[in-house]
């Protein structure tokens, strides 16, 4: 816990991007020493720094680095590279870029397709790990890639909770009954209207049951990545609810039966037998 505050201390501290590259490198090299605190150290310190994306974007190529060795770590250490990765390439995703003139265009066009591609990048990489063979061999390899689509799917959502808690904080909120009634009209529109961003995650959850269809073991443990992410309380509440309409269907058919039929026609039976 000191070497993480220090590192995170010393982050700061230099201003320099050539000192914090040889930091972060130092960092990476940790997270892959093979020693359980050394990892959880390294990576806490990374987690710490991602909260402020801005600043530790342009080493994200080196923090991807910490990829090469997530088949030497523990799934709650994979879980922290995940969400340390997916925070730096959704924060480059979202980046806006505006432009003021033609001759900007092209430039615009060019660096909305990198950050696209960052994205894309790590999508075929969790495909890659889903498409493997359902052997035992392999269930380490799939579980990566269900960690991966569920940090995803997880930081896509808490990002929209900030940006509504942002707003709302934002906002000059008037005490009066009529504006009061009028919030809560508006926040009943958005439940309706859904989630925003189910259009770039659903392909991608859809990948995920589809690759795991043949092992119930990942499918399982999809599910419960999905169950951990609801219940940790920091998903904004439309994606809450768009992520529990699509799957409770989903659960309902494969593992729940309608028993009430069941019943009514052994009474039935029973009647007749009288």
């Amino acid at each position: 816990h000191t070497h993480h505050n220090r590192y995170c201390l010393l982050f700061e501290e230099f201003q320099d991007n050539s000192q914090r590259q040889q930091l972060i490198g130092n960092l990476i090299t940790h997270s892959g020493s093979g020693n359980a605190m050394e990892i959880d150290s390294a990576l806490d310190a990374l987690l710490t720094l991602s909260k402020d994306e801005k600043s530790l974007l342009p080493f994200a190529v080196f923090v991807k680095g910490t990829l090469d060795f997530l088949s030497g770590l523990s799934l709650s250490q994979i879980r922290t590279v995940y969400d340390i990765i997916c925070t730096l390439t959704l924060y480059e995703y979202s980046q806006e870029t505006t432009t003021t003139n033609s001759d900007d265009m092209d430039v615009a066009a060019t660096t909305t397709n990198s950050r696209e591609g960052d994205l894309d990048e790590l999508v075929i990489l969790l495909n890659k790990n889903l498409a493997k063979e359902d052997t035992n061999s392999n269930v380490p390899y799939k579980k990566i890639g269900v960690i991966g689509a569920v940090a995803l799917l997880r930081r896509l959502a808490i990002n929209d909770k900030k940006k509504t808690s942002s707003s709302t904080n934002s906002t000059v909120v008037t005490m009066s009954s009529s504006t009061t009634q009028q919030d809560d009209n508006n926040d009943d529109e958005d439940d309706e209207d859904g989630w925003d961003n189910a259009g770039l995650i659903q392909p991608i959850l859809s990948n995920v049951v589809k690759l795991c269809r043949g092992s119930p073991e990942i499918r399982a443990f999809y599910y419960d990545e999905i169950a951990d992410s609801l219940s940790s309380g920091t998903m904004c509440r439309q994606a809450a609810l768009w992520i529990s309409e699509r799957l409770s269907g989903v659960l309902e058919e494969s593992f729940l039966g309608d028993y009430e039929e069941e019943e009514d026609d052994d009474d039935n039976d029973n009647e007749n037998q009288d």
